[in-house]
């Protein structure tokens, strides 16, 4: 904020990472900007990881993997459109194994996120693309911009025509309840990370 040169009272709301990612960064991440929201009387809202991760390369035109490193040969991951700046969503955020992964990534894709240079070594018959060192990694900007896309309606203070998402998942998903972290769950009065076994997936026809 110093470096932006604002102050707490100029902030509209504050936006967050709600995952998927380290559980406990998520928390920590979560828990201080809720702070800074309760003690200004600001809204926070929650952002998509992988969104903001498909933000970094907006100027791109193709198919985007996001992919995060989850350990065990498995990968958090989206895929998404991108042409003219209008970012489609292809596919949820979910928790999937290598092999159920490379069912859905398209070739020739580019590959965003710290699982990206591991995905392309693990999957060179796809023969993907890495974005450059400067746009691999999430940028905190990007959940603000992640979220003006997914509330177009919602005025910009940047510029008058921000980039915009459709989303055609979510005629599918109309009444998919707001969660936190959609890969951990409660037991035992303590939070516990673990993976969600993710749905049967069948290939995608890109063509």
């Amino acid at each position: 904020m110093e470096k932006a040169k604002v102050s707490l009272d100029t902030i509209d709301f504050f936006a967050v990472s709600e995952g998927p990612g380290s559980y406990t960064g998520l928390r920590i991440g979560m828990a201080e900007l809720k702070g800074l929201a309760f003690a200004c009387n600001k809204k926070c809202i929650l952002v998509s990881t992988l969104l903001s991760l498909a933000q970094n390369v907006i100027d791109y035109n193709g198919y985007v993997v996001c992919a995060l490193d989850a350990r065990v040969n498995q990968f958090y991951a989206a895929i998404f459109k991108i042409k003219d700046k209008v970012i489609t969503r292809i596919t949820e955020d979910e928790a999937l194994k290598l092999e159920e992964l490379e069912k859905l990534v398209p070739q020739n894709a580019l590959a965003v996120g710290d699982g990206a240079k591991l995905l392309i070594s693990k999957l060179p018959e796809k023969h993907l693309k890495i974005a450059s060192d400067d746009k691999i990694y999430q940028r905190a900007q990007n959940c603000i911009t992640a979220y003006y896309d997914v509330h177009p309606k919602i005025e910009h203070p940047a510029t008058n025509n921000p980039p915009r998402v459709n989303h055609p998942l979510e005629t599918q998903y109309p009444n998919r309840p707001p969660t936190i972290c959609p890969y951990s769950h409660r037991q035992n009065n303590s939070f516990q990370h673990r993976l969600l076994p993710p749905p049967e997936q069948k290939p995608i026809d890109y063509l």
